[in-house]
């Protein structure tokens, strides 16, 4: 068993990563001037920028990247010695804004599995692993999760019923969950989903599984393949 997504989920969601300060890009339109100047317009303003160095990179970022992020070593490196005061003229002309890092605030761990070798497995590499409290269960009723959880599903066999009866479950708390199950000879890790995130639940994942082995099985055309 290859346990490489399983490590992300615990040290991307459970542990804080700190170290590198990220920075969002803000809409911006540029007007070339005739003095070698340009004209920045965002939604804060209209700002005049002379400095070389600045031009080149704000000119970057509106021609050069796809880039929606750039990170205090990004910045470094463009600016050196003088990304104190680079920095505080990115931010004050709202060019750039400080992005906070994530804190899921987990304090718990539950994993559930209904495949037995699964479970014996998770089992061990959790204890292991997990840097919160790890609490393995063996079945769904009253299920020990609320707001600060982290609940870890593998269902083998696919049992819509017991997908339907955790994610009310998990609705109802507010808890993260993780969800991964076999389907069509593969395995498959859903989002990571938090009813409070807007983010598609497993029935959106499932429904376009069974969308696309449809069209692959009968060669239709689904409603987001269709073009004009």
């Amino acid at each position: 068993m290859n346990f490489t997504l399983l490590k992300r989920i615990f040290f991307t969601i459970c542990i804080e990563e700190g170290g590198t300060q990220m920075y969002e890009i803000n809409g911006f339109i540029i007007f070339n001037t005739e003095d070698s100047t340009i004209i920045l317009q965002n939604e804060l303003g209209i700002v005049q920028v002379d400095n070389r160095r600045m031009i080149e990179f704000l000119c970057f970022l509106d021609t050069k990247t796809s880039k929606f992020l750039v990170s205090n070593v990004d910045l470094n490196k463009w600016f050196g010695s003088e990304l104190e005061n680079a920095l505080t003229f990115l931010l004050t002309n709202g060019i750039l804004k400080k992005k906070n890092p994530l804190n899921f605030d987990i304090k718990k761990v539950v994993f559930y599995s209904n495949d037995k070798s699964m479970d014996h497995l998770f089992d061990e590499y959790l204890k292991r692993e997990a840097p919160n409290e790890f609490i393995r269960i063996e079945g769904l009723k009253n299920l020990p999760i609320d707001e600060h959880t982290l609940l870890i599903t593998f269902i083998n066999p696919l049992s819509f019923e017991q997908m339907d009866l955790i994610y009310e479950e998990v609705k109802k708390h507010d808890s993260i969950w993780s969800l991964s199950y076999p389907y069509n000879n593969d395995i498959y890790f859903n989002n990571i989903y938090r009813w409070s995130w807007h983010v598609p639940c497993y029935k959106c994942v499932l429904a376009g599984l069974q969308n696309r082995e449809r069209v692959d099985i009968f060669d239709e055309v689904s409603y987001p393949e269709m073009s004009i």
